[in-house]
């Protein structure tokens, strides 16, 4: 199914007017007026790009900000299935991406790994900026990083 009629079908379902791609192949949604979410075709790959801005790159503190996004990658437990971080060097923003094979895509499941992206965009847009206002990773107080926490070394 293509991603035009992907998106018409998950508007139909969500009751908004209509979900077009632009002439550059690209569909932003807006969610709950203030987190952008980009949808960009990629005919020839059969797929769709999902990506999102979730923070700015700190100016301190690069390699702690880094490492928490490393850890969290570390068999995809805190990030979404197929979820990737990305860094977007002209504006120095970090963006959530994911990479959808449409091939034999159904609506719900469009629609399911839309909402799963959004909701993971949130989670981490709320986490890292928790890390900026506080200065530190709120998940690691007490200097014991989650991996130590978590995993049995051997």
């Amino acid at each position: 199914m293509s991603l035009h009629n992907l998106l018409e079908a998950v508007a139909t379902d969500l009751g908004v007017p209509e979900l077009r791609l632009s002439p550059g192949g690209v569909c932003q949604i807006i969610v709950d007026g203030d987190l952008a979410v980009s949808i960009e075709d990629a005919p020839l790959e059969q797929a769709a790009h999902l990506y999102s801005s979730v923070a700015n790159v700190p100016e301190t503190r690069r390699e702690e900000f880094y490492a928490a996004l490393l850890e969290a990658q570390l068999f995809g437990r805190e990030i979404g299935d197929g979820c990737v971080f990305g860094l977007e060097p002209s504006s120095g923003e970090l963006l959530l991406c994911r990479k959808l094979n449409l091939a034999n895509v159904e609506p719900a499941e469009f629609s399911d790994a839309l909402g799963e992206f959004i909701n993971w965009a949130e989670h981490w847009r709320t986490k890292l900026a928790a890390f900026e206002k506080d200065g530190k990773d709120s998940q690691s107080a007490g200097g014991d990083s989650s991996f130590d926490r978590d995993f049995i070394r051997a």
